[in-house]
């Protein structure tokens, strides 16, 4: 679904929790299942795998303060990408598994991309990528 033919950027401790939880959630039949599954997919297509001591700063992580723009409406939209206990809408922490969750994992700032949203396809721009440290 991502529309660019750069190569996903992960952690390697995200990597390997998102290997083994995505496949459980994939497997369910929740509002969550149908993002798990492209995420599934997507750590199936050879993304590149980095210690913490190695990972770019703008790289979007579990954890990240990520800002985009919606290439169309020129709309910003902010918010924390966390694990699915984690998500809040009020406090704008975002599931790793909500459809905007699963499209902007392992891209930088900079990037643009195109993702299947609830509302169809959208395309967006990541503006501003800030990580733990």
């Amino acid at each position: 679904m991502k529309e660019s033919t750069k190569q996903l950027i992960l952690l390697q401790e995200d990597y390997q929790l998102l290997k083994s939880h995505t496949r459980l959630v994939a497997e369910n039949e929740s509002i969550e299942s149908k993002s798990a599954r492209k995420l599934a997919a997507e750590l199936e297509n050879n993304p590149l795998v980095l210690e913490r001591d190695l990972f770019p700063k703008d790289v979007i992580r579990i954890h990240s303060e990520v800002t985009l723009q919606d290439l169309k409406t020129k709309k910003e939209v902010s918010f924390t990408l966390v694990l699915p206990g984690e998500a809040n809408v009020q406090l704008k922490k975002v599931s790793i598994y909500a459809p905007m969750g699963t499209a902007v994992i392992g891209y930088k700032q900079g990037d643009e991309f195109r993702w299947e949203m609830p509302s169809g396809e959208r395309a967006y721009t990541i503006l501003r990528v800030t990580n733990p440290e």
